[in-house]
């Protein structure tokens, strides 16, 4: 199956599948790089309330924002809004162990990478890549303070 942002992806609107709704709206914004309520609605076929309460949380959480509004010539009503993922909403740390480097970096929620430590070696010893690892994180997180 294709993975495109305008397949219906199928979410539900029971209450006990909060979470899933949630990474299904999150994974489908991610995918899309900005869609307005109405269309993540249409696409994953939650309720048009469902969609709204679920995308609100997650504007209130920080995980996502609003851009800028589409005006559209010819077309009646509010201007849409498209919500995008907020890329200070969230950080991580990868860690790639291979063998003749080792990278650390520090990407954001939208993927990008903002910090990266790399180093080469002739051979992975665990004695040089554990204590590194844990130098690099300490490093890439130093003055690190999320927007």
């Amino acid at each position: 199956m294709k993975n495109n942002a305008s397949q219906s992806v199928g979410g539900s609107n029971l209450s006990g599948i909060a979470q899933y709704n949630e990474r299904l709206v999150l994974q489908l914004i991610r995918r899309a790089g900005s869609l307005t309520k109405a269309e993540i609605a249409r696409i994953t076929n939650l309720s048009a309330q469902t969609a709204s309460v679920i995308i609100n949380r997650l504007l209130d959480e920080k995980l996502l924002r609003k851009e800028e509004r589409r005006y559209e010539t010819g077309k009646v009503g509010q201007p849409a809004v498209p919500i995008a993922l907020n890329p200070t909403g969230a950080y991580s740390l990868g860690v790639k162990i291979g063998r003749s480097g080792l990278d650390v970096l520090l990407i954001n929620f939208t993927g990008d990478i903002l910090k990266r430590c790399g180093f080469s070696y002739p051979y992975p010893d665990p004695d040089f890549i554990f204590p590194t690892i844990r130098d690099s994180i300490a490093e890439l997180t130093k003055n690190f303070t999320a927007a």
